[in-house]
């Protein structure tokens, strides 16, 4: 998702997005939003049967606040593209919810034995510095009206950036064995 999002940033700079092709933007997070509570059940690495035994788990109800963030994010920017309000501050709740989803990484719930929690605590906290680089890149973006500059490129780059670690992120061994959660 934040792969097509950087290749459609890049597009979009490069004024290639134009006419019913700036509907394509908002999609891909409609789609994460959308889709990511339905992977929380495929996925369930504590193995719940139900909506609410996921939520008892900090990280799970993390993981579907994220989801929800991206809806509203992904919404809000089928508004503005469609041209349903003129409210230019709606702009800045896509940037918003990236610097959000990336405090939330920072103090992100881990399962599992004290090394396990270690290693995806560092990789949360890095994933969620690059998520705050690129909410507080993207707003920088909208305020200086920078749509085709270096903060464009910058904030597709940082986007491209989220979907590698995102896509090659695995639990580290020993993830949701033993021990307690840990922030």
């Amino acid at each position: 998702m934040f792969a097509l999002l950087g290749v459609l940033a890049i597009l979009q700079a490069l004024g290639k997005l134009t006419g019913s092709a700036r509907y394509l933007m908002p999609m891909p997070l409609l789609g994460a939003g959308i889709g990511a509570p339905f992977l929380v059940f495929v996925l369930r690495h504590n193995k719940s049967r139900s909506l609410g035994e996921i939520m008892v788990d900090p990280a799970q109800r993390a993981h579907w606040i994220m989801a929800l963030l991206l809806t509203i994010a992904g919404f809000t920017e089928l508004t503005l593209v469609a041209g349903w309000t003129t409210v230019s501050a709606l702009a800045y709740v896509f940037p918003a919810v990236l610097f959000i989803i990336g405090v939330m990484f920072m103090v992100h719930h881990q399962h599992g034995d004290a090394d396990s929690m270690a290693a995806a605590m560092r990789f949360h906290r890095i994933l969620g510095c690059v998520f705050m680089a690129a909410g507080i890149v993207r707003g920088i973006q909208i305020a200086k009206r920078d749509g085709d500059g270096v903060l464009a490129y910058t904030a597709a780059i940082l986007l491209l950036i989220i979907a590698g670690l995102l896509i090659t992120y695995r639990e580290p061994p020993g993830a949701f064995t033993g021990g307690g959660g840990h922030h």
